[in-house]
Formats: C-alpha cells, sequence, structure tokens
C-alpha cells in the first residue's frame, strides 16, 4: 500500500505544482516563500539540536505556543523549527514564536520533496499535531530513525470511517510513531479500533495554551468608541454562519436598538466580501479601527486581535457550530473569562464540550432564534456570567500538567 502512495503521489506532483501556482495567483500562497512548498528551505539550518513541529493551521499552531516556550525557557541553545500550512498561521507563528524559532510554509508529501526538506533540516525531534498524517514524511522520518509523535491527536468521524477502508494501511502509517497521544477519550477510542498499540496517555494541548494576547491602550480605546452601547460578540465564523448571525442581531435590535454585534471572521481575508452580503450597517476594524456611532455590524478582519475582544466581552458564540463545520475551540474565550456560547455542530471537540457542559461551564444553543434569546437575556442581566466562568476557569486549571507530558519526553530523547 505504501508502493501506490508513494507512487501516486509521485504521478500527481505535476498537478500539485499547478495547484499551488494557482492558490498563489489568488493570494493564498506567498509568493516569495512558495519554494518552500517543494521541500526547497530559503533559511539555513542553526547549528545544534533542532526540534521541529508540524501544525498545519492556526488553531494547531496556538496550542503549542505554550510548550515551545517552555522548551526554549529550559533549553535555550535548542533550535525550534514550526510548519504550518496557511497564510493565516504563517503570519500568527512568525508575529508569536520566541527568538530561536523559524517558521516553514509545510512541504506537500511529494517522496522527493520530502527527503529534500528532512534532508536540510535534519531535525532530532519531531511532534506532529492533530489530524497531520502524510505517509511519504513518516516513512522518511522512520528510516532516519528521529524519534517523533503525533501529538493532540484527533481523527474526526469521517476521517475515522476512511482511515477504516483502509485500515491497515492506516495501522501501518500510525504505527510508526513512537507514541500517540490523543486530545480526547472518543479520539483514543477511535485509534484503538484502528488496532493502534502506541496509544499514550490522553492530554489536550489546549488546556495549557496561553490567554490571547492584546494591547491595553487597544481595549481602552475600543471600550472608548462603544461607550454605553450594548454589545456582543461572535468568533471563528464561516460562510453562510454570518447570515444567521446578522439574523439573530436583528432579533436583539428589537429589544436593544443600540445594539452592536462585533463578528471576527475565522478567515479575516473575507471581510470585504462579507460586508457587501450583510444587510446591516457594516464596518471593518481594518479600515476604520473605532467604532462609529451608527454601525450594526463591527467586523474584525485584523490578525492576531482576537484576544482583544474576548478581554473585552462577557460572552462569546463561538462560530462554526451553527452550521456543519463541527465548532472552535472553546478554551481561548474560557482563559479570558469570556463565556462560550456553541451551537449543535461541534463534531471537532464533543468530548470537550461534554466537559464543560458537565462543569456548567459553557452555554448552549440549537438554532438562531435560541441565540439570539440568550443574547438578550444576557445583555439585560450579566450576573449569571460569572459563575459560568468560574467553573470554567477551574475546570482549566485541573489540567495543569500537560506540559510536563511532553517536556519529559524531549528531556529523555535530546543530546545532554
Amino acid at each position: 500500500m505504501y508502493f501506490i502512495y508513494r507512487l501516486l503521489s509521485n504521478i500527481i506532483a505535476p498537478v500539485i505544482r499547478i495547484i499551488v501556482f494557482v492558490r498563489m495567483k489568488n493570494s493564498k500562497e506567498d509568493p516569495l516563500r512558495v519554494k518552500e512548498r517543494f521541500g526547497i528551505a530559503l533559511k539555513d539550518r542553526p547549528e545544534g539540536d533542532l526540534i521541529w513541529f508540524h501544525a498545519a493551521s492556526v488553531g494547531e499552531s496556538l496550542s503549542i505556543l505554550t510548550l515551545i516556550k517552555t522548551i526554549k525557557a529550559k533549553y535555550e541553545a535548542v533550535n525550534i523549527l514550526v510548519t504550518t500550512s496557511t497564510l493565516t498561521s504563517a503570519r500568527m507563528m512568525e508575529s508569536t514564536l520566541p527568538d530561536g524559532c523559524i517558521h516553514q510554509f509545510s512541504v506537500h508529501d511529494v517522496n522527493a520533496w520530502v527527503k529534500a526538506f528532512l534532508h536540510h533540516w535534519s531535525p532530532n525531534l519531531v511532534f506532529f499535531v492533530e489530524q497531520e498524517i502524510w505517509p511519504n514524511m513518516i516513512k522518511k522520518i522512520k528510516q532516519r530513525e528521529v524519534p517523533f509523535w503525533l501529538i493532540n491527536a484527533s481523527i474526526s468521524q469521517s476521517s475515522f470511517e476512511k482511515w477504516l477502508i483502509v485500515k491497515n494501511f492506516a495501522k501501518e502509517v500510525l504505527m510508526q510513531f513512537n507514541g500517540i497521544f490523543p486530545k480526547s477519550k472518543t479520539d483514543a477510542d477511535r485509534l484503538k479500533q484502528l488496532g493502534l498499540t502506541n496509544i499514550m496517555d490522553i492530554a489536550n494541548l489546549k488546556y495549557s495554551s496561553q490567554p490571547l494576547s492584546y494591547k491595553k491602550e487597544d481595549l481602552k480605546e475600543l471600550k472608548g468608541s462603544i461607550g454605553k452601547r450594548h454589545f456582543w460578540l461572535a468568533t471563528s465564523t464561516h460562510p453562510g454562519e454570518e447570515a444567521l448571525i446578522e439574523q439573530a442581531h436583528k432579533i436583539i435590535l428589537k429589544q436593544f436598538p443600540d445594539a452592536l454585534c462585533i463578528i471576527a471572521p475565522r478567515h479575516p481575508n473575507r471581510a470585504d466580501r462579507l460586508s457587501k452580503e450583510l444587510d446591516l450597517k457594516t464596518q471593518q476594524r481594518s479600515l476604520k479601527p473605532k467604532v462609529i456611532k451608527d454601525t450594526q455590524i463591527y467586523i474584525a478582519d485584523t490578525m492576531g486581535e482576537l484576544g482583544l475582544f474576548y478581554e473585552l466581552a462577557n460572552f462569546a458564540f463561538v462560530g462554526g457550530s451553527l452550521t456543519p463545520i463541527g465548532g472552535h475551540n472553546i478554551i481561548e474565550p474560557a482563559k479570558q473569562h469570556c463565556v462560550a456560547i456553541v451551537g449543535p455542530y461541534v463534531s471537532n471537540f464533543q468530548d470537550l464540550l461534554e466537559e464543560f457542559k458537565n462543569s456548567k461551564a459553557c452555554i448552549t444553543i440549537e438554532n438562531v432564534d435560541e441565540l439570539a434569546q440568550i443574547v438578550i437575556k444576557y445583555l439585560k442581566d450579566d450576573s449569571k456570567l460569572k459563575e459560568i466562568s468560574m467553573n470554567a476557569n477551574e475546570l482549566i486549571e485541573n489540567q495543569t500538567n500537560i506540559i510536563n507530558t511532553y517536556m519529559q519526553l524531549i528531556e529523555k530523547h535530546l543530546r545532554a
């Protein structure tokens, strides 16, 4: 099966090149760094030990920041390489990674490109994050006898069903990891059903992440421009979801004519299109930071400011959950005492949500009308939110030893 996969990946390599260059033309790839997609490094490998983390996009990237900072604090001389797949995650990593860390775009899983990448960077330890399964890369790492793990491992229901079709191949690929740390019991059970015996303790890195950063002067300015207006927040929203949020806001406006809805879309580059699609009076933060008096929907389309809005709000609807996306991280708002509201589509974090629900640490809704009514409820009286926020923080504080688990691995395998 590996032979067939390797053969197919070599055959479609020219097609992958074309796709990458089309994406570049559509501003979805960095033209100055597109060679990195093909295993051509644009930076030199520094001397000494190098730990490589691969995380696909923003959420996965943010989940490993605390671990990376802990490593650098203890092993200042150790170099860290982080690869990600998206422009958004690349910009985020370059602005948040500590000194001594390098960011590269991930290489596509074609044998020759993988070999070039590994030959250049020659990592001493490797960590793949969440769902990053690249058979050619995994095979080559194993051949180089480099210790490597899959951490925060998640396997969605749809991915699980596909892996079951090629169960033997899945087992052959995944058993090459030194160990797999699932992020939930559901993920652990699915991995066991694939026949894996290298499954480690459940360890969700997102519990250990630091609160998102923000600038105090920006918070003061934003509060000043909103003034005494009622407002609510919707984050990590997806196409089609913003129209539902606008529908909810129209209901809210009947109770609170001055109400402001702040929408932080999952992909900020959609802001221009979004402002044209919505009926209500919109304003983009990237064009005019201060909230204008008659603005009804304020689109937070700037990079790296989600922490600012979680700090601003007492509660937030977390997107990807009103449409069948599967939901997004509810630990981030909780760490800033912002209560998460989530919809019915939560397949990406079902176990995590159950923990929050059992602890009475979040709010769940089923549809647009319920969203509108819950927002109205807490705009009228937000006293109950403090109790929910305290429950969330207590839950998070009980998960503080995760970083130690990974540090023990690193200490064991790094050269003295």
